[in-house]
């Protein structure tokens, strides 16, 4: 997972301005863990917080099989919008996913990040399944 993880953080620093690069995480059975931070997002928050940001995502991820059931379609992403923030969960699978945080003012077609990020980690995670 966390090469997966490395992958996404790779095409999000070629897809947008580095700066608008806040967080890059993963979360599966073991692990929740954050490859990257910013500088804005260490000041703001402490390890408690990060933690609790992955353990939500974690918990949207076990919460969607009943999502993608009443919409009869494959969930392919779950963003949320701040005020400054926009933060991404796409799900792999029923306890795994990965987390990116953007800055909501960036330059960028949202479906097109999901589309590349999503393809990005799948194209690893089939490198390196057993």
């Amino acid at each position: 997972m966390e090469q997966a993880v490395e992958a996404v953080y790779e095409e999000l620093e070629d897809t947008l301005t580095n700066d608008a690069i806040h967080g890059v995480g993963y979360f599966n059975d073991e692990t929740q863990e954050f490859i990257h931070t910013s500088g804005d997002l260490n000041q703001r928050y402490d390890e408690e917080v990060f933690a609790d940001i992955l353990e939500n995502a974690f918990l949207d991820v076990w919460g969607a099989i009943n999502q993608e059931k009443m919409y009869a379609s494959t969930l392919h992403a779950t963003t949320r919008v701040y005020d400054e923030y926009v933060d991404t969960v796409i799900p792999f699978g029923e306890r795994k996913g990965i987390l990116f945080i953007i800055d909501r003012d960036a330059e960028y077609q949202y479906p097109d990040v999901v589309e590349k990020i999503e393809a990005a980690a799948l194209a690893e995670l089939s490198e390196t399944a057993p």
